[in-house]
């Protein structure tokens, strides 16, 4: 039997089973809060204000976001902690200084240029952190280069109004490996080199910074977070086949599926071709024998969706298309003008592109 809300989907749609995302939300708030460290969780996996709310009841009062437009739609739903997880853009200056007078607001930076410029275009009090790379070499500067980010702190304390908060990186090199014992081992370096810097910035003067880390591999993975100030995974609230490669999570809590409806069927090849495509879905995949994994697929029912079906998978995408591959024996219960839940590859992904399209079941 299926959940009622399924009877109003007419395309591809988000459904977030709400309970198991509560407890995801919860099991890396008792780790973080256990240890002291502040969670400030990256709200770009949802982007959703009423998913922003259960956050907010569970006790977060600081969230990560990944855009200036994003941090603006949050501070006009009343959140005033809010760090802008994304290299400083010169061309945004004036929205982000007319936003710093509204909240407290984060910024990172990673060169002198940016520092100086900030400091020339701004002039409110803003929250900057400098970007280190700790591995990951997707921006950054690299955290053996003292010199350089000594230079960014220099120019941050000559600014009349800016000052330089912390150090901030994202260990996203964890989603690269299998087994637990590499993700803490990414994690434990990526700490001990923050920490090296801040005990080289303490020697010329930079007092108190703040040391910010955060992935969801880590999140769930890893029992010994250490000591530092700030903890930013996302994903884990609806966690996805990536992560359940990686050994985040289970595919029961996988909170997050795709509901997309059946539009044709080819017995000939055992497919079934649903709406929902590339546009919808993205086109991250997982290995699968010799060839990739788009998704898996399970069927709606009383309480979100049924376990992920046996010798079936989300094979090939277009933009608007999905082409289902199954066995003889499931391609029956596939009803032209029925739905199917596809679980992501890629939570975040699939969330940012079908944000105006929700359901959620409590």
């Amino acid at each position: 039997m299926e959940h009622p809300v399924y009877n109003s989907i007419t395309r591809p749609t988000l459904v977030i089973r709400k309970s198991q995302a509560l407890q995801n939300i919860a099991k890396v708030l008792d780790k973080t809060t256990s240890r002291g460290i502040l969670c400030r969780p990256h709200f770009k996996t949802h982007q959703s204000v009423e998913v922003g709310n259960w956050y907010r009841s569970a006790g977060i009062t600081a969230i990560t976001v990944s855009s200036l437009e994003m941090a603006e739609k949050f501070a006009r739903d009343g959140w005033r902690d809010i760090i802008i997880a994304f290299p400083y853009n010169p061309r945004e200056a004036a929205a982000i200084d007319a936003l710093a007078r509204k909240v407290q607001l984060g910024i990172l930076v990673e060169s002198t240029e940016s520092a100086l410029h900030l400091s020339q275009h701004t002039t409110s009090p803003i929250n900057v952190w400098i970007k280190i790379d700790t591995g990951y070499h997707r921006t950054g500067i690299f955290w053996d280069n003292f010199e350089a980010i000594t230079a960014v702190a220099n120019v941050l304390n000559d600014s009349p109004h800016l000052g330089l908060t912390g150090l901030l990186a994202h260990a996203g090199h964890t989603y690269s490996v299998d087994s637990p014992s590499e993700v803490s081992e990414i994690h434990q370096a990526s700490l001990a080199r923050l920490e090296k810097i801040n005990e080289i910035l303490s020697n010329e003067g930079y007092t108190s910074l703040k040391i910010s880390l955060g992935d969801t591999p880590t999140a769930s993975l890893v029992e010994d977070l250490g000591v530092f100030d700030e903890f930013r995974p996302g994903n884990y609230i609806f966690y996805d086949l990536m992560q359940e490669a990686i050994g985040s999570c289970s595919e029961q809590e996988i909170s997050l599926g795709i509901a997309c409806p059946i539009v044709a069927k080819h017995p000939e090849r055992r497919e079934v071709v649903i709406y929902g495509g590339a546009v919808h879905l993205s086109k991250d995949f997982l290995p699968d024998g010799q060839s990739s994994s788009f998704g898996r697929i399970a069927f709606p029912s009383s309480d979100g969706w049924t376990q992920s079906l046996q010798h079936t998978k989300l094979m090939r995408l277009s933009q608007e298309h999905g082409i289902i591959k199954t066995s003889s024996t499931l391609f029956p219960q596939f009803s032209i003008g029925g739905l199917v839940l596809v679980l992501p590859v890629h939570s975040c992904l699939a969330a940012n592109l079908l944000g105006g399209h929700i359901k959620i079941i409590d």
